[in-house]
């Protein structure tokens, strides 16, 4: 069953306390009227855990969300969604550091790949959009514009030997002249 223990006000848990749910779920720090507000921890069931702001039982304001699979969040939340400024540690050691919103890289950001590759510029929805630079770790590198994370508009691809190719793309292919 839930198990709850702290400092009650009118029947509600208000200031410090643990509350253990029965589904394995358990949330600790400052509640007020049963919520969390303040600093608290919530450590889900599945092996998720969240550090950092509460508002009104919603993750609000700096924190750290670790993921199960070992991939890491810090920094902004708003309303339970990384929002505003973070960075991203994938579990395989990828890194974003960037704009979020609404749970997505989203406005300015770098990601750089372990592989060597490096992306600078913009997103949409998690996805490269709009004006970017992707240097490849072979040497090569395109500038130009993005949709839906391809290449797409006018841009330039510089390849490790010096070649070039200029115009317009679509769907990451250069179109023919």
């Amino acid at each position: 069953g839930t198990k709850v223990v702290g400092e009650f006000k009118k029947d509600l848990l208000n200031g410090k306390g643990k509350w253990e749910y029965a589904n394995g779920n358990v949330a600790t720090g400052n509640f007020k009227d049963d919520k969390l507000n303040g600093y608290g921890v919530f450590t889900w069931s599945d092996g998720d855990k969240y550090k950092g702001g509460w508002v009104d039982g919603y993750r609000t304001g700096k924190g750290t969300y670790t993921y199960r699979s070992g991939t890491i969040y810090k920094g902004d939340f708003v309303n339970n969604y990384s929002e505003g400024n973070g960075i991203m540690t994938y579990a395989d050691g990828t890194k974003y550091i960037g704009e979020f919103s609404l749970g997505n890289e989203h406005g300015q950001g770098t990601i750089e790949y372990v592989n060597g590759n490096k992306y600078v510029g913009n997103y949409k929805d998690g996805k490269r959009s709009g004006k970017g630079t992707f240097n490849y770790s072979n040497g090569d590198k395109y500038t130009g514009e993005w949709a839906e994370g391809k290449r797409s508009g006018s841009g330039t691809f510089i390849y490790a030997n010096g070649e070039k190719q200029e115009g317009q793309w679509e769907d990451g292919i250069m179109l023919k002249k």
